[in-house]
């Protein structure tokens, strides 16, 4: 089964329902997620989990530890066939959980769905969700849309139940008329845009006359003046974060990790922002913000939808600039930092150096050349 749709319209969050509703049935899930690390950015990388998952729930010794090399691709995609059947031999069922394949490095691989076992049946399924362009091959597909207003107000009372707040039915009616709302994420984000009401907001309040009435009109002009996509709302929330927090240091540290591929450390934006830079006030911003942010395994704090990416770059008025301090700051960094020798040369391309890009490139392939002496 393969879900495309929109940003923002709800694929992950299906998924996670999904995952629970077969778990409560007896079934065995394996959710993975495309691009969360950069163990997971490639075809080739989900056939690996998928199949070091398998041997372990079947008790089975890992393949690859018995031979003298490493496997090729296709021998990886072969042993994934086998664990499918072994699984049904077992009257086992599993369904694996593909979230946002989009999010995988472009290669043949991934054109070709090779990553999807040829081996499904009523004991091992597979359910895939990805973006509307998405290639899918001759794969039937559905397509996840925009919500209608009934399933609107049921998302608004379920994201304020899981916060334990309330909103008038004003409210609740120029939420359900923004231009938006039928995505589940600006849904979302617009309700989490409420609950950063302050001080300065009840007293603006107050100032109005107190009361139902004062607190519907304010909340009502909070919507209202939101952005009407997911990407202007998504600035909003992380500027209006950082004021409360205090600091302008917010969209800055926002703007560089929007121009990176993966995200950024906490030391790299430390080196990049200076004095304006508090590792405090960041730490409070990612728990403010909770579900904007994600960390990688290397440490890497990066964006967890590709919403807030689109809105902080089409704020960059000169995203080169960025990318040229991206590249001088990881030049600073000495050779064999994690990151800087994944991520150095795309900053080189980006920031227009082409002299500093063929140095890397020819060095690399003189490190290389003698290694293999």
């Amino acid at each position: 089964t393969i879900i495309r749709g929109e940003p923002g319209t709800g694929k992950s969050t299906l998924l996670s329902y999904l995952a629970l509703a077969l778990e409560k049935e007896g079934y065995e899930t394996l959710p993975l997620i495309c691009g969360l690390t950069l163990k997971s950015s490639t075809s080739a990388d989900l056939i690996r989990q998928m199949v070091y998952e398998m041997e372990c729930r079947l008790k089975l010794p890992h393949f690859w530890e018995e031979r003298g090399a490493a496997p090729a691709e296709e021998e990886w995609r072969k042993r994934l066939d086998e664990l499918c059947t072994q699984y049904a031999a077992a009257d086992r069922h599993l369904v694996f959980l593909v979230d946002a394949a989009d999010q995988l490095l472009p290669d043949e691989a991934r054109e070709k769905l090779f990553f999807v076992p040829d081996q499904l049946s009523e004991h091992v399924q597979f359910v895939m969700t990805c973006l509307a362009d998405f290639p899918v091959g001759g794969y039937a597909y559905s397509v996840l849309g925009m919500v209608d207003e009934q399933e609107k107000r049921e998302i608004i009372e379920s994201i304020l139940a899981s916060h334990g707040r309330e909103l008038s039915s004003g409210v609740k009616d120029a939420i359900v008329k923004k231009r938006a709302s039928g995505y589940p994420l600006y849904l979302s984000m617009l309700i989490q845009r409420l609950i950063m009401m302050n001080k300065q907001d009840f007293d603006r309040i107050m100032q109005a006359g107190d009361g139902m009435d004062a607190i519907t009109i304010h909340q009502t002009k909070i919507v209202e003046e939101c952005g009407d996509s997911a990407e202007e709302l998504s600035v909003e929330l992380i500027r209006v974060a950082g004021e409360r927090i205090g600091g302008t240091f917010a969209e800055a540290a926002a703007e560089y990790i929007a121009v990176s591929r993966y995200g950024l450390r906490t030391d790299d934006l430390s080196g990049l922002l200076g004095e304006n830079f508090r590792m405090l006030d960041f730490a409070h911003l990612v728990s403010y913000m909770s579900g904007s942010f994600l960390l990688r395994e290397d440490g890497r704090y990066d964006f967890a939808h590709k919403s807030i990416r689109a809105g902080f770059l089409a704020q960059c008025g000169e995203p080169e600039t960025l990318y040229r301090t991206l590249e001088q700051y990881f030049d600073t960094l000495p050779d064999g930092d994690e990151v800087k020798d994944r991520e150095f040369t795309y900053f080189c391309i980006m920031a227009g150096d082409k002299k500093r890009f063929t140095e890397c490139v020819t060095r690399y392939n003189r490190e290389r050349q003698v290694s293999e002496i």
